[in-house]
């Protein structure tokens, strides 16, 4: 027999699903911790560095296009949580504006080159001319302050990174790369495992919180 547990988080929209590892008839688990499937679609960036850890990113946007984050969670899927979550009809949601998350266990993710996440995810060095490094320091803050352009972020645990395409192709402008006409990833995903199932969530009031 196995729990399952399944947590979805919409960034326009973030969404990760998170299984327990199975249980053999000796009450034991084949392997500490939880399994996860993690999938990203809409208007995030995924950030790699060597000096910090892996995160994925949504931009603030403007006033006429807000970049709205929320997180969205089946009630029955919550085993315990220090936040305050607005449920009705057995859904869960929590605005993350200027909130940053991540699980209780760091990670690496791994991406294959020449793989689906490297041919169809814009790469932001070379697409921006450079111009995504003076975002940096924002990039990288422990949480996202109401004046960082980055509105939520999520340090991201270990797995493989991959990626499904559009159904139609499309051109990046200005195009750096000169790469013409291209696919571009419909949903980004991340399969891994995580040491502990817990998500750690803290905002720019320097709240931290625990869902399980």
């Amino acid at each position: 027999m196995s729990l399952r547990r399944a947590v979805f988080l919409s960034v326009l929209a973030l969404s990760c699903l998170v299984a327990a590892a199975p249980v053999t008839r000796d009450g034991s688990t084949s392997k500490p911790g939880a399994d996860v499937h993690i999938a990203f679609s809409g208007l995030i960036c995924h950030v790699f560095d060597q000096a910090h850890p892996p995160r994925a990113v949504v931009m603030r946007g403007n006033e006429a296009m807000p970049h709205r984050a929320t997180l969205y969670i089946s009630q029955s899927a919550i085993a315990s949580s220090d936040i305050f979550l607005t449920c009705e009809g057995g859904e869960c949601t929590l605005d993350l504006t200027n909130v940053a998350m991540r699980f209780r266990s760091a990670g690496a993710p791994q991406i294959d080159q020449d793989g689906s996440f490297d041919r169809l995810v814009p790469h932001l060095r070379p697409v921006t001319n450079g111009e995504m490094a003076e975002l940096r320091s924002d990039v990288f803050d422990e949480v996202p302050s109401p004046a960082s352009p980055v509105s939520a972020s999520f340090e991201l645990p270990s797995g493989r990174m991959s990626a499904v395409a559009y159904g139609e192709n499309g051109r990046y402008e200005p195009d750096f790369e000169q790469r013409g006409v291209r696919q571009f990833a419909r949903e980004v995903f991340l399969d891994g495992h995580v040491a502990s199932p817990t998500l750690l969530i803290r905002n720019a009031a320097d709240t931290a919180m625990a869902l399980t």
